[in-house]
């Protein structure tokens, strides 16, 4: 059950403990590459949610984790902006460099959803 002092669309009150997932393999020159305009990675996360229900929303057959916790450690933000084109639990994942938010990131592991389950975008 979720407390009422967490928000569901407010990831500052979401648990230091709740999953983040990244799609990708570990390749610093990408996440430098693939920052956003407004300096913020894509990632999926959802208060409540394991790294087992959020793998479904990655399209990547590679994923890396972390938390909540440790990326407000590192002086970063989280920020839910899922939409209805976008996959579930989308967020925004700001604040960081490219090589702090690789550090916080854990190492590669293969996505646990077969491909045909993933999120596949407007192809879907």
């Amino acid at each position: 059950m979720v407390s009422s002092a967490i928000d569901p669309d407010d990831a500052r009150t979401w648990p230091l403990g709740t999953i983040v997932v990244r799609g990708g393999v570990r390749d610093l020159a990408h996440l430098a590459k693939v920052m956003t305009r407004d300096g913020s990675w894509s990632v999926v996360a959802q208060v409540g949610s394991t790294f087992e229900m959020l793998c479904p929303s990655v399209r990547n057959a590679t994923v890396r984790r972390t938390t909540v916790g440790h990326i407000r450690a590192a002086g970063g933000w989280l920020v839910p902006t899922s939409s209805p084109n976008g996959p579930p639990s989308h967020c925004d994942l700001g604040g960081l460099t490219p090589a702090e938010f690789d550090a916080i990131l854990g190492p590669e592991e293969p996505n646990p959803v077969p491909a045909s389950a993933r999120w596949q975008g407007d192809a879907r």
